[in-house]
């Protein structure tokens, strides 16, 4: 039972936002940041290669994926999951 319970905070956890800069920006170079946790929404930022940002919180989104909160350089957006 306890094995099943770190598998399942294992996976409901966020990867680092390093890692998921490097997954992202290995292709894209910037991972763009939304204004609300949808794709419809207005870009309103983007974190360039190798920045750090802070994850602040997560939701479920209109299109029913979740989505995290990050704040880079004093801005606050939205990036799908997806990313993670």
């Amino acid at each position: 039972m306890l094995k099943l319970q770190i598998l399942i905070l294992r996976l409901l956890k966020p990867d680092s936002p390093e890692k998921i800069i490097n997954r992202i920006t290995k292709d894209q170079g910037k991972i763009e940041m939304y204004a609300n946790p949808s794709k419809g929404s207005a870009e309103n930022w983007s974190v360039p290669t190798g920045q750090a940002f802070d994850i602040t919180k997560s939701a479920q989104g209109a299109d029913g994926k979740t989505w995290y909160q990050i704040t880079y350089a004093g801005h606050t957006g939205w990036i799908p999951a997806e990313y993670t």
